[in-house]
Parts: C-alpha cells; structure tokens; sequence
C-alpha cells in the first residue's frame, strides 16, 4: 500500500468518523428532546390522575351526604325563604292565641363580597301569659339560627304586650 492511499483512507475513514459524531450528536439531543416531552407527558398524567381521583373522591362525599345536604340547605335561611320563615312566625302567633304583627324588617349586607346578609326583625304580639311567652319558646326553638336582641314584656290593663328584636343571618 502507498502512501497516498493511506493518506486517502485516514481522511475518508476521518470524514467518516466525524459524519458519525455529528449523527450521534443529533440522535442524542433528539432522545433528549423527546425525553423531556415524555416527563411533561408523565407529570401532565399524573395531574390529570390527581384532579380525577379529587372529583371521584367529591361525588363519592356528595352521594354520601346527600341526605345531610338537603337537610342542611332546609336549614338555611336564604332570601327566597324569608317570606316562609315571616309565614311560620305568623302561624305559630295564631296557634298560640296571640295577635301577631310584624312591625319591621330590615335586611343589611354583611359587606361587599360577602354572601351574607343580616336580616333585623322586630315582632309585636299581645294576648295572655302563656300566649306571649309560649310565643318566645317557639321562635326560639325555629329551625334557624335565631339570635334574640332585645325582648320586652309588659303588661297593659288587658293582656300582655310583647316586643321581640329578632337578628338572622341569611344567605343571599
């Protein structure tokens, strides 16, 4: 072999070897780039596995509670319901033998943002004793939270008077 046949064998076998490093160069950032598109993939997965084991783990709670969250929202004092809640007050006046009169209500927000809403009510009633402080017990014992400001109790030449400050917390 001559020496210019070497000279051409070393330079092709060279271009050959760099040809082989530059496709090895390549291949190594394509395995890279389609590895890091792999752990976005992974970790998008493993994300969407959380969110769908959270919301299967809400309807299992929900279907659990169904019962407690009717009767709970039964409980609730909302805007729609105040007309209802003034209704039983009224009703229970009457089952007592008491004449009842709402004299005010007043409903004032709890502040912006805020889903709550203070309603303020004052009820009068007159009739026996029993009637009137019976009439105490029952608002009392309602279904809602009731929470009594100010009560008064006096007596005129024929009956009880009663004024009752009522304050609630409703929903809006």
């Amino acid at each position: 072999m001559s020496h210019n046949e070497s000279k051409i064998r070393l330079v092709v076998s060279a271009f050959i070897a760099v040809g082989l490093l530059t496709l090895l160069f390549f291949y190594t950032k394509s395995i890279s780039g389609e590895n890091a598109e792999t752990a976005k993939l992974i970790t998008s997965s493993g994300q969407m596995e959380e969110a769908e084991r959270a919301a299967q783990l809400v309807r299992s709670i929900r279907a659990s509670s169904g019962a407690d969250i009717a009767s709970f929202e039964s409980l609730v004092l909302t805007s729609e319901r105040l007309v209802p809640f003034i209704e039983s007050i009224e009703s229970a006046g009457r089952a007592l033998g008491v004449d009842l009169e709402i004299a005010s209500v007043d409903k004032k927000d709890e502040g912006e943002g805020s889903a709550l809403e203070r309603i303020r009510m004052v009820v009068k009633a007159s009739g026996s004793w029993s009637g009137t402080y019976s009439l105490l017990k029952a608002i009392e014992s309602l279904p809602y939270r009731v929470m009594i400001e100010n009560v008064s109790l006096t007596k005129n030449d024929s009956a009880w008077e009663e004024a009752i400050t009522l304050s609630l917390n409703a929903f809006k």
